[in-house]
């Protein structure tokens, strides 16, 4: 893919892992996000925002269930990382409290996306979801469901018998 204004196109793809699934699956859809960007950085989702999934295998396990099911081949493993930087800046926010009553901190893609935008400046950032998930993020379920389709460009991945419309972004 062309770069679209900064050094690196680096292509976010965030996801519950409980379990990734196959080829067929977010395996594939990492495999092919690989093929056409600089970078394909995958985010495994620390706490979930939704109470209907806090149910979910522990988090270490569902990144090394990642490592196992996306850096397969040469090429994933050159250009994927797995990374676990929603756990690292809920880690630093609740340090930042550290000795008085912790507030209910609930990250959401807005706050790791702006983190991200803040710290790789020269990054043209892309951020891959499933039908499903942009039906939740248009219908206002996201932490700043509006601010956050301007900071990323959206990439929608269709999902059987979903039509999606797909929003711009940054």
């Amino acid at each position: 893919m062309e770069t679209a204004g900064g050094d690196k196109n680096i292509v976010l793809f965030g996801l519950s892992a409980n379990p990734p699934t196959g080829f067929q699956g977010h395996t594939g859809i990492v495999s092919r996000l690989a093929e056409e960007f600089d970078e394909v950085w995958v985010l495994p989702v620390y706490r979930h925002m939704y109470n209907s999934k806090s149910q979910m295998a522990d988090f270490e396990h569902r990144v090394r269930m990642c490592e196992l099911s996306f850096l397969v081949t040469p090429e994933t493993t050159a250009k994927v990382k797995v990374c676990t930087v929603e756990k690292d800046l809920l880690e630093k926010a609740l340090q930042e409290h550290e000795g008085e009553d912790a507030p209910d901190i609930r990250l959401g893609s807005i706050d790791v996306i702006r983190y991200l935008k803040a710290t790789h400046p020269s990054v043209t950032w892309f951020w891959a979801l499933g039908a499903d998930t942009y039906t939740d993020l248009q219908a206002g379920k996201w932490k700043c469901s509006a601010e956050f389709q301007g900071e990323a460009h959206l990439l929608v991945v269709p999902r059987g018998g979903q039509e999606v419309g797909v929003s711009h972004g940054a």
